[in-house]
């Protein structure tokens, strides 16, 4: 029995095996490089949810912390009507006696202010919510490329075309 192989069978072979495991090894790398990636990204959309996260209970704090204006509905406003208090500098509360209604105008320019820096594309709304409190909302663009009018669907935590939203709940 010849157990020999002859060596022209065999040329070129090691060649095929390198090429071959060189095919292998770069969709490996290749692999990796997305997994990466897409690691990153949801790294980064959760930093942003948690942001917004942080920025409700935020503004709810806010809202705790000034029980008259609270019940008197000063806290209520939607992101467009929020941009003439952000312009109009508002007192500074901090550094003196303010009433109820300068306060609620201070938390609502300065959290309106942190909301714009932190979150991308972001915009807000505190709407009250009957005899449920009131309804704190962030929205923001998740992609980058979001089309169409933000909202925030009821039962939902995405919203239309790549828009995101977080909502809160807060009870008096």
């Amino acid at each position: 029995m010849n157990t020999h192989i002859s060596n022209s069978r065999c040329r070129g072979f090691s060649l095929l095996e390198a090429l071959v495991a060189t095919v292998i090894f770069s969709v490996g790398l290749l692999g990796l490089g997305i997994l990466h990636t897409k690691g990153l990204q949801f790294s980064r959309n959760a930093y942003v949810r948690t942001q917004a996260t942080v920025l409700t209970r935020e503004l709810a704090d806010r809202m705790r912390a000034n029980p008259a204006a609270t019940e008197d509905g000063l806290y209520v406003y939607s992101a467009s009507a929020l941009a003439p208090i952000v312009s109009d500098e508002p007192a500074d509360c901090g550094a003196s006696n303010c009433s109820p209604a300068d306060v609620a105008g201070y938390d609502l320019a300065a959290w309106w202010g942190k909301v714009q820096s932190e979150l991308p594309v972001a915009t807000a709304s505190v709407a009250q919510n009957g005899p449920d409190g009131y309804r704190i909302t962030v929205l923001w663009d998740d992609t980058g490329n979001s089309q169409g009018t933000p909202s925030c669907p009821v039962d939902q935590v995405s919203g239309s075309s790549g828009w995101q939203c977080y909502r809160i709940r807060y009870v008096p």
